[in-house]
């Protein structure tokens, strides 16, 4: 099992540019990405370990660093089929709040060895553990969880509103000098996207 801890946010400005490595590969970067500046922050190894304990009982068979983040490995004490691994996949994602994209099983990791283009900084693994997660008791107990877990009341649907045939035609009114050829198609998107947005019934069916 994996998962990808980032410490990513976006900023309207750096206060400087690069990164600045800090005690037990803990880490402060800016990049840019596209027009947007990306502010990362990430913590401790230790805290991030202690985090994974408290919450997953589990200990990583080895953590990389990713260049900006954490991957955290897991090693499974035999071979599991896909729907388990997905399961088990998306309950530590969950649980520690990872990049919900990285749960997919095609995923790619970075590569320990290569670097990462972002921060121009190495990927490595930078701690071993011994630990192997045995399967079935895992899921056992994210079975457990997921029966324990308080069952959310779902939203009451919210009323639809309707447009009169007054309205419609004040629109139409309205909107009548604009609808020509070549601005056509984008005025209707537009105002479609708008009224189903709005929540008008006509245009949620």
């Amino acid at each position: 099992m994996w998962i990808d801890l980032d410490y990513k946010e976006p900023v309207d400005e750096p206060s400087f540019e690069g990164c600045k490595e800090l005690e037990d590969h803990a880490l402060e970067c800016y990049y840019q990405e596209g027009d947007k500046w990306i502010h990362v922050r990430r913590p401790p190894l230790s805290e991030v370990l202690n985090q994974v304990r408290d919450k997953l009982g589990l200990e990583p068979w080895f953590v990389v660093d990713s260049g900006a983040g954490y991957h955290l490995h897991f090693k499974l004490s035999y071979e599991v089929d896909s729907n388990t691994l997905k399961k088990l996949e998306t309950w530590i994602v969950d649980k520690l709040e990872g990049d919900p994209q990285a749960k997919d099983l095609a995923r790619i990791l970075r590569l320990p060895g290569s670097v990462n283009p972002r921060v121009g900084r190495l990927v490595q693994v930078v701690y071993w553990g011994s630990q192997e997660v045995d399967p079935e008791a895992l899921i056992q107990r994210v079975e457990s969880e997921r029966l324990e877990a308080p069952r959310v009341k779902p939203k009451p649907i919210e009323k639809l509103r309707k447009l009169s045939d007054s309205e419609i035609l004040r629109i139409v009114d309205l909107l009548k000098d604009a609808y020509k050829p070549g601005y056509r198609q984008f005025l209707v998107l537009y105002l479609s996207g708008w009224l189903a947005k709005a929540r008008f019934h006509q245009y949620l069916q």
